[in-house]
């Protein structure tokens, strides 16, 4: 990979950083949910196939408007050696007096493997994200770095994209504009998403070095709950100047044994990554999840760029006496209904009001209150800035205290 190590580039892994670390600071009070998963995998590699015995762990931590993921996964081969990846992401998202939230997002991964022998990535994303009727609206830019072992290059990105709720589905469509210098040896053959085609090394000429070069991902995305089933699929189109279009698909699902632990199957092809030297190939695994501190709110889906779900602020103020109004805001909803342990878990439906805020005054006591909000025919969730928890059922609740 030709080096471009520019001051700018050189920030990028030091804020990107800082933010992962003020993330873990700021998580310090959300709920945590650590896993462990054990399995086997099959995947493309240099010279055909290989499979490999796979030991992962993950740490989530979750809270309101903000939340961090820490992973490592180790695999050994045929070859006798062990190898590994390691990766932090993580999100701080604030409302703002307006119909848009901001979002920051940070990435830090690195690996070690055969192809290339090690690669990392840095990047830092900045959303505006929006609620209309039709659904969930962002736009982005960012930047960072990606390695290959052999020096450094820094990219620049802009999204956007969109995501619904279908009744217990959610449908997301994503665009992201990739611009970069030069390629890497490792991805020079893989301008072809054939289902044969592998990593192979190249020259590159000296020109090809230092021209500016982009890609475009378009990724279409539907996540729904099958019984004790959840399911992700994921279908893209990469678009390259003078090249052919390639396209790659993912599916994973994840059955529910008990509700600590998980059967998990995931089989398709992952898109490479130019940037930070990553070929595409193709994966399939199974493997056992258990998670120690039970079930988190949300499950994590193969697309880690995509947002999660954005609910309006909600909040409990105090009128008179007893009487509290519960008002939340959710632009673009034709109906809206609050229960809860004030309610004894019956509906009640909420007015609305200006500017896509929604309420109802109801007598609350002092102490702590369970809720849940549902919006239109949508699924009964945990309202927006609480931290989301789930019963034996299965249904998503949050907590709220009145003094």
């Amino acid at each position: 990979m030709y080096k471009q190590d520019s001051a700018t580039a050189r920030l990028i892994p030091t804020l990107a950083f800082c933010f992962l670390w003020l993330g873990l600071i700021a998580a310090a009070r959300a709920d945590i949910y650590p896993s462990l998963s054990a399995g086997t995998q099959q995947r493309d590699m240099l010279g055909g196939r290989e499979s490999v015995t796979w030991l992962g762990t993950r740490i989530e931590l979750q809270g309101a408007g903000r939340g961090l993921s820490l992973d490592w996964d180790a695999w050994s081969d045929a070859y006798g050696g062990w190898r590994g990846e390691g990766e932090a992401s993580g999100f701080l998202r604030r409302t703002l007096r307006t119909a848009w939230d901001l979002e920051l997002r940070g990435l830090l991964r690195s690996s070690r493997d055969r192809q290339p022998a090690s690669s990392q990535r840095q990047e830092l994303l900045l959303r505006g994200i929006t609620a209309r009727r039709l659904g969930e609206f962002w736009l982005g830019a960012g930047g960072g770095r990606g390695s290959d072992g052999a020096g450094w290059l820094a990219y620049t990105l802009a999204e956007a994209g969109w995501r619904t709720r279908l009744g217990a589905a959610h449908i997301s469509f994503s665009a992201r504009e990739v611009l970069y210098q030069g390629e890497t040896a490792a991805y020079r053959d893989t301008l072809s998403f054939g289902l044969d085609s592998l990593w192979t090394s190249t020259s590159i000429p000296d020109g090809s070095r230092t021209a500016s070069r982009s890609y475009t991902n378009l990724q279409l995305g539907l996540a729904f709950p099958w019984g004790r089933m959840e399911i992700d699929l994921l279908g893209g189109l990469r678009l390259e100047p003078a090249s052919s279009p390639g396209s790659w698909a993912q599916a994973q699902g994840l059955f529910w044994l008990t509700p600590r632990l998980a059967l998990t199957a995931a089989a398709g092809r992952v898109p490479a990554a130019p940037e930070e030297g990553r070929p595409s190939r193709n994966l399939a695994s199974v493997a056992l999840r258990l998670f120690l501190n039970g079930r988190p709110a949300t499950t994590p889906s193969l697309d880690r760029t995509t947002p999660s779900p954005l609910l309006p602020a909600f909040s409990a103020q105090p009128v008179s006496g007893d009487l509290y109004r519960i008002r939340m805001r959710a632009p673009g909803a034709e109906r809206v209904a609050v229960s809860g342990t004030f309610t004894d878990w019956e509906p009640v439906p909420m007015v609305g009001m200006s500017a896509g805020i929604w309420e109802v005054i109801l007598p609350l006591a002092a102490g702590p209150h369970s809720v849940s909000v549902r919006i239109d025919q949508g699924l009964w969730e945990a309202p927006p800035g609480l931290t989301a928890r789930q019963d034996e059922f299965g249904r998503s609740f949050g907590i709220f205290w009145t003094r």
